[in-house]
């Protein structure tokens, strides 16, 4: 892995236009890598573009350089060298279709922490025993001796914080908490962290999260906990409003798991899936229903609306 990262540095030295890519529909992992490498590039004076498919939600703001982020590509040949973050599948980069009429491939090197569903990068770090894109990041540049300065420690901590939920998810590695330690002696501000990210809810937030907890439901047999949202109901609500309520299911007393259903305006339905025990890899749910993610923490987005049976809710799609 360190021979690696110093040939991806070397790529970086030597190439001109860079273009770092967030997933769709950001997180603060994927938003807070692309930042800490902004922050490298600018270091060594490249003409540096942040891409993301979908508006960063307003609570990442404290970010370095989320501001210059841009939604819309004019001319993907401009850049020599494509760095996406924290993206398992070329899709979740907006940039598949794109990139794939191209008669000319671009280099792509795709730094991730997820289980491998795709292969379109030319370098790719995947270590899905990180706890966050930005560990890796980290490693990246421990092993290239960088100096990993204030703004450049805010953004690794701030995905590790919050792909570990505050390190609830971290179980026996106890190499992000090393990490953690090193980014606040490097002056990450923790207390800043916290206060954007889950300190920042409105009041039509906490509507959501009232109307939310009353729909709770406990599967007795397999000790799981579920919930849904239609998004119509509360229309002033933001998607990154949604943002901790799968954390909260997690509360609830001995339960294995929590399943977060969000219905869209757009005929899809994102589910939030979590795994408090060993015995439950959510994953592979996820990944059932076209999404992926961790044993302990996936996603999936599919067509469909949620509709009220019986004795159960079921996703439909009318399509079929």
């Amino acid at each position: 892995m360190q021979t690696i990262f110093k040939n991806i540095l070397q790529k970086i030295i030597n190439t001109n236009n860079i273009l770092l890519v967030a997933h769709e529909k950001p997180d603060i992992d994927t938003s807070s890598s692309v930042c800490a490498l902004k922050e490298l590039l600018n270091s060594l004076h490249k003409n540096t573009t942040i891409y993301c498919l979908d508006k960063i939600p307003h609570q990442f703001n404290f970010l370095p350089h989320i501001n210059l982020v841009i939604n819309k590509i004019l001319n993907i040949n401009d850049f020599d060298l494509i760095i996406t973050c924290d993206c398992g599948n070329f899709q979740k980069t907006g940039l598949k279709q794109l990139i794939t009429n191209l008669p000319t491939q671009p280099y792509i090197i795709n730094f991730d922490h997820h289980p491998k569903t795709d292969n379109y990068a030319d370098i790719e770090i995947k270590d899905t025993e990180a706890v966050a894109t930005t560990e890796i990041i980290y490693n990246f540049f421990k092993a290239n001796n960088i100096f990993i300065n204030k703004n450049m420690a805010e953004c690794i901590l701030a995905g590790i914080i919050t792909d570990t939920k505050n390190f609830l998810y971290t179980g026996p590695n106890t190499n992000a908490l090393k990490i953690a330690a090193k980014m606040l002696r490097a002056g990450a501000d923790w207390s800043k962290i916290m206060q954007n990210i889950y300190f920042n809810k409105n009041s039509y937030a906490l509507k959501l999260w009232g109307e939310t907890m009353k729909k709770i439901e406990l599967n007795k047999k397999y000790q799981i906990t579920s919930t849904n949202i239609n998004f119509n109901k509360l229309n002033k609500i933001d998607e990154e409003h949604y943002e901790g309520l799968p954390g909260l299911l997690s509360t609830i007393r001995n339960i294995k798991g929590a399943i977060f259903l969000r219905e869209q305006t757009n005929g899809r339905i994102r589910g939030s899936l979590r795994s408090f025990d060993k015995s439950i890899n959510m994953s592979l749910l996820a990944s059932s229903l076209g999404g992926g993610g961790h044993v302990k923490a996936a996603g999936f987005n599919t067509k469909g609306q949620l509709i009220k049976l019986e004795k159960k809710w079921a996703i439909i799609d009318n399509n079929v």
